[in-house]
């Protein structure tokens, strides 16, 4: 392991003819209301701005190191960080299906949404003081939280799923600004925010084109955001997209969470229907392979109209019974008709669970479908609320399986144009981080992502693989590991890892002999293997990073990376590590 410092800000402006030392430079940004004040000595107010946690000022200073490290902890490091938001703007999860009944004895299945605001996410993941309020929230723990489904949007099946938040962070206060869109939807974050736009994610400030008059905030250009969301079903993007994996209409139709006839009706509106040589590529021919046989069968225009004749109506060798459309269209005007009639007569008291008033329905107490001839008999009309009537109707026939099935709709993105955005002043903003290779969740409807990227990787030519000292796994803490192996199993795990270190290298060189690109070869190497890494962040960023991985919770090996950045952090910045108690 090797850290080593890359480059620091070096400002070009002098102040009393003396030129600015990096730390100068923040404290230069901070007397921006207060130029004349201009003294060397800065240590209190750099103090006073970390014990106030105004921590913008710096962001105005950048700090490279490189570090040559293994595969197994580079990862670590280029861990992103996810958004600065508000702390008012609410994380969006799915609780797991229940069945609930009501005092009607009616039940209730599917995803239940459940929102909080990531202020109080932070605060019951860090254990802080208890909340006051909502119960639900004061009796959440870290372990639950983590155990809690988070929507995030998949960028390789376009489409909502659910991951876990592996951490929580608070980020000190920041300039923040409130987008709202054309439908009503509002979040506040900071300019740098990413979201999701049709061209991929931007950073709010450069998807709308944001400019600053003073504390007017304005935006140059139209901007089209992705929110939470419509049924997959409906998107023309998401059906095109499962097409092209030449899914069948089933498969898609199972993808989505919906009946096969559900996912052929909006293929016909978006114009997407299987040609059959569509069909042919993901279905096999029932007589492939097989020989020896042919037909002689000759369909003329006499057998055409029969089979036309058999397919309709009643004729239809699946027919169950019914009546065709026109014929329901009739009952309805007629139901709608006499439905006042109806409820005076049942005192507008549903005939089911007792409840007066309310929203309600003329029912049919003999269905339609199975006896159309008393449609129109008054007889047959009762009074029902809506609550009853769609329970009555869930109970017959399939449709009760299906409801029973059925899980809620698989949705994707909604894209909704930006209607304005105004500077929201200075506020407390917080992160997340999610345990999903897309990097992103919903937060007020809205789909984010991590507001910058913090840090940069090259990979270097595999030269060495890094020898590790095993470590016994803790059993009381899966974060921890102990140094007490006996002599034996560290000896066979290090056996172990040249044996493995030389074939991976034998193999990698034959690799590059045939010709292999590096960038392919390189998936035979061990993640012991050593790489290079630039990292590149404002002290801001550095501060958070090294009060995060400096922790005894983190893994020895980055722990040790992270001390040597710590090293490099004091000899640059020796004010503001003292004010931070790191000296």
């Amino acid at each position: 392991m090797q850290v080593r410092l890359i480059s620091v800000t070096n400002p070009l402006i002098e102040v009393d003819d003396r030129p600015l030392t990096p730390e100068g430079l923040i404290a230069y940004c901070a007397r921006v209301s207060s130029p004349h004040q201009e003294t060397p000595d800065y240590e209190k107010l750099l103090s006073y701005c970390i014990s106030n946690k105004h921590w913008s000022i710096f962001e105005m200073v950048d700090m490279t190191v490189e570090i040559v490290t293994s595969r197994a902890i580079s990862p670590q490091i280029l861990r992103h960080r996810s958004f600065c938001l508000d702390g008012d703007s609410e994380v969006y999860f799915d609780l797991p299906s229940s069945v609930t009944e009501n005092r009607f004895n009616r039940k209730k299945q599917g995803r239940q949404l459940y929102k909080v605001k990531i202020r109080d996410l932070y605060k019951r993941w860090h254990n802080l003081s208890p909340l006051f309020g909502r119960q639900d929230v004061a009796l959440m723990t870290k372990e639950r939280i983590a155990n809690m489904k988070i929507r995030v949007y998949d960028e390789e099946t376009k489409s909502l799923t659910h991951s876990h938040i592996s951490n929580v962070f608070m980020n000190g206060v920041k300039s923040c600004y409130e987008v709202e869109l054309a439908d009503g939807k509002k979040i506040i974050c900071t300019d740098n925010h990413k979201f999701l736009t049709p061209e991929g994610w931007q950073p709010l400030k450069d998807a709308i084109g944001l400019k600053l008059h003073g504390t007017t905030a304005s935006m140059t250009r139209e901007c089209f955001l992705g929110t939470n969301g419509i049924p997959v079903h409906q998107s023309k993007e998401w059906l095109e997209e499962n097409k092209k994996r030449n899914m069948s209409v089933g498969e898609i139709a199972e993808s989505a969470n919906v009946s096969y006839h559900t996912i052929r009706k909006w293929l016909r509106i978006h114009g997407l229907q299987y040609t059959k040589q569509e069909v042919a590529e993901y279905t096999a021919s029932w007589n492939k392979g097989k020989f020896g046989y042919k037909t002689s069968l000759h369909v003329t225009e006499w057998h055409k109209s029969r089979i036309r004749e058999a397919r309709s109506g009643a004729k239809c060798n699946l027919w169950k019974g019914g009546v065709e459309h026109s014929f329901r269209q009739k009952v309805w005007d007629f139901t709608n008709s006499v439905a006042e009639e109806i409820h005076g007569k049942h005192d507008y008291t549903c005939q089911h669970c007792g409840e007066r008033g309310g929203k309600l329905h003329v029912h049919h107490i003999k269905p339609v479908s199975e006896h159309p001839e008393f449609a129109f008999d008054m007889d047959n009309l009762t009074t029902l609320c809506e609550n009853c009537h769609h329970e009555i109707h869930a109970i017959r026939g399939d449709a009760k399986i299906w409801r029973q099935k059925h899980r809620g709709n698989a949705l994707t993105v909604k894209w909704v144009k930006v209607k304005s955005v105004r500077y929201a002043g200075e506020r407390e903003v917080y992160d997340l981080e999610v345990a999903h290779s897309s990097h992103n969740y919903i937060a007020n409807r809205f789909i984010v992502h991590n507001c910058f990227q913090e840090f940069s990787q090259r990979y270097a030519k595999a030269q060495a693989i890094e020898r590790y000292e095993p470590r016994r796994q803790d059993s009381k803490n899966r974060q921890n590991s102990l140094d007490d192996l006996d002599e034996a199993t560290v000896r066979w795990f290090d056996e172990a890892q040249e044996s493995v270190a030389k074939l991976a290298m034998d193999k990698y060189d034959e690799a590059l002999e045939k010709g292999i690109a590096k960038e392919c070869a390189r998936v035979l190497l061990p993640l012991a293997t050593q790489t290079k890494l630039y990292m590149k962040g404002s002290v801001r960023s550095w501060i958070h990073y090294l009060e995060v991985r400096t922790d005894s919770g983190t893994q020895k090996e980055h722990r040790d990376i992270a001390g040597g950045v710590m090293e490099i952090f004091k000899s640059q910045f020796p004010v503001t590590s003292r004010a931070l108690g790191w000296q």
